[in-house]
């Protein structure tokens, strides 16, 4: 998903409740790079049994172009 450097150095910036699917609850969040402007877009998924799942999402800017 990402490079096991950038993992290394990224913090967890922000994450905020996204929807509720049959899977579970989705959160959005950003991977980020410490003092730049470089960051990754996740959905972290929470199943009901407590476990985690991690999904690099498309950029924000992609999404309100193609309209969906």
């Amino acid at each position: 998903m990402v490079s096991a450097e950038f993992l290394s150095n990224a913090i967890l910036e922000g994450m905020v409740y996204d929807k509720t699917t049959p899977q579970g609850i989705v959160y959005a969040a950003s991977l980020s790079y410490p003092h730049t402007d470089l960051y990754v877009p996740v959905a972290i998924t929470i199943t009901a049994d407590g476990k985690m799942s991690m999904v690099k999402e498309d950029l924000m800017e992609e999404v309100y172009i193609s309209g969906e």
